[in-house]
């Protein structure tokens, strides 16, 4: 299908693992900071500190990762920019150049099953 073409999932995944790597970052740091407070309770060579590490790690991971999806439930359409530069030469002999940039959005080839077309927009759905 080929609605599902025209979406940027690799922007969209690239998110989602910044967000969980933030999280694992954010625990690490947690970690640190727990073994530099108390590091007879937190030193790395005892398991608690692994499993603390762990329950951070998870909890941060997963609030970046809902707050990332709060913000993108879904990726965005590609967009496609164009950029035409124009060389006019003038009276004096000389040129200008005027660079004109156009972003807009890859169209639908088909409509969504079950969709109907929207009034007045037939050319994005055609």
């Amino acid at each position: 299908m080929s609605f599902f073409k025209n979406l940027d999932w690799g922007n969209w995944f690239l998110g989602m693992w910044i967000a969980i790597a933030t999280g694992v970052s954010t625990a690490g740091l947690a970690s640190i900071a727990l073994y530099f407070q108390k590091p007879n309770e937190h030193n790395p060579l005892h398991a608690e500190f692994w499993i603390s590490g762990a329950i951070i790690m998870a909890m941060t991971s997963g609030k970046d990762f809902f707050l990332y999806l709060n913000q993108n439930p879904a990726p965005k359409f590609k967009k496609r920019e164009e950029t035409v530069e124009v060389t006019k030469p003038t009276a004096k002999g000389g040129t200008v150049t005027a660079t004109t940039k156009d972003t807009s959005v890859v169209p639908i080839d088909e409509p969504l099953p079950g969709v109907p077309k929207p009034a007045g927009k037939e050319k994005l759905c055609e």
